[in-house]
């Protein structure tokens, strides 16, 4: 297998960030390539380099892929991320779905309604994470972060930003009353190749 390019944005870009952690984490090279809007501009449409006209991508063997769950999966399977059980496999799979329910879950942040989405959707689907979880300090117990975790730092810290994108709906506040996931975030956060990470990019480490 050729080292893979991974291509995102430059600065904070959350669905990129667990493809790069199972990389780290595994000790794996990559070709790190990050471009500003300028550029993107410029080959957004170009749909050799970028198939669906999105990022990030990550190309191995002359082969892209362009949507970031197919990116951590794939970055997960080659790294020895994946869980060996498949019931814990299939925790993973359903946090990180949930995860995606917070965007485009009925009363999502795509909806734009705060108040729903506290009452209703947020509750829920991080509610349903707790539950699934098994670990006393990641996301599944063990000694190591699953994609779970990765996911849970990069979303839920874009989140705590609360950058335009998210239309004022979510806010940082509104996560401390979840304590298994804060936790997760902790030591997923501590763990020395992420820690490494961050340390390298530290305008990437949101204070969540």
């Amino acid at each position: 297998m050729s080292q893979p390019t991974v291509k995102y944005f430059k600065g904070i870009n959350p669905r990129v960030l667990p493809t790069l952690l199972c990389f780290e984490c595994a000790g794996l090279p990559y070709v790190d390539e990050r471009i500003d809007f300028d550029e993107w501009g410029k080959t957004k449409m170009d749909a050799a380099k970028h198939p669906t006209n999105t990022l990030p991508t990550l190309t191995i063997n002359g082969t892209t892929l362009n949507q970031s769950r197919a990116c951590a999966a794939f970055a997960a399977r080659a790294s020895g991320m994946v869980p060996t059980n498949p019931l814990d496999a299939g925790r993973v799979e359903e946090a990180q779905a949930c995860i995606e329910e917070l965007f485009t879950g009925a009363e999502g942040i795509k909806a734009g309604n705060r108040d729903a989405w506290l009452a209703n959707n947020l509750p829920k689907w991080l509610g349903r994470i707790e539950a699934l979880s098994t670990g006393d300090k990641f996301f599944l117990a063990g000694d190591k972060p699953t994609t779970a975790d990765f996911w849970l730092v990069s979303i839920l810290s874009f989140l705590a930003l609360e950058t335009p994108f998210t239309g004022g709906v979510p806010r940082k506040t509104d996560f401390a009353q979840f304590k298994v996931i804060n936790r997760c975030i902790k030591a997923t956060k501590e763990y020395p190749a992420v820690k490494a990470y961050f340390d390298r990019h530290p305008e990437e480490n949101v204070d969540f």
